[in-house]
């Protein structure tokens, strides 16, 4: 048995246009940057409303770009420098400072499950007789990660949540995975988020 799915929501978007609704109205707190939600829909909104987000950004939000690390080796994890074991090295010892001196849960977002197994394959990793940043990570917080089926979910997001509001605990996910919507990481459960790599958007336009 043969099964075809089709991944493209333009596709069934432009089904129900086809339908001449009255109005199709769409609502959400995470459409924005709203240009990227009509290319993945594949359609222009005529009508739009953006409100102010509820967090003051100058007051309660740093938002800083980590160039290199604590060995001074850049940390550039592209797809041709994805494989750089000083960049991912780096980036994991830098994780372990920030571990030190962050509260609570902090959230660490790959671009693909290609770069997240790479970057815990390396930081698993012993050489002689040190301790790997894994082991270092859990010094500070109980670290836990993205599972491999939608089953073990909510098992592993109750245990992360419990952990975050002790002790801490540090949550290694994919942008666009499992964890990446519909979840509220509010207060304890988010005191930090870090995005490794960039999640590049489909450029590609079918209209």
């Amino acid at each position: 048995m043969v099964s075809f799915w089709c991944h493209d929501p333009g596709i069934g978007f432009r089904y129900l246009q086809q339908l001449s609704p009255r109005n199709i109205i769409l609502t959400s707190g995470t459409l924005t940057p709203f240009k990227y939600f009509e290319s993945e829909l594949k359609t222009n909104f005529k009508v739009q409303l953006v409100n102010n987000h509820i967090i003051d950004i100058k007051s309660q939000c740093l938002s800083v770009i980590l160039k290199k690390g604590i060995n001074n080796s850049p940390i550039q994890l592209s797809y041709e420098n994805r494989d750089n074991e000083a960049s991912i090295k780096d980036l994991g010892n830098c994780l372990v400072n920030f571990s030190r001196v962050i509260p609570n849960g902090m959230l660490i977002f790959f671009s693909s499950y290609a770069v997240m197994n790479r970057c815990l394959e390396v930081w698993a990793t012993s050489l002689g007789i040190e301790k790997t940043i894994i082991e270092r990570l859990e010094e500070h917080k109980k670290t836990f990660r993205e599972p491999k089926t939608s089953e073990l979910m909510r098992g592993v997001l109750a245990d992360y949540a419990k952990c975050a509001k002790g002790n801490g605990a540090i949550l290694f996910t994919v942008c666009k995975g499992k964890f990446s919507e519909d979840i509220d990481f509010a207060d304890e459960l988010a005191r930090a988020v870090f995005v490794v790599g960039v999640p590049y958007p489909s450029l590609v336009d079918r209209r």
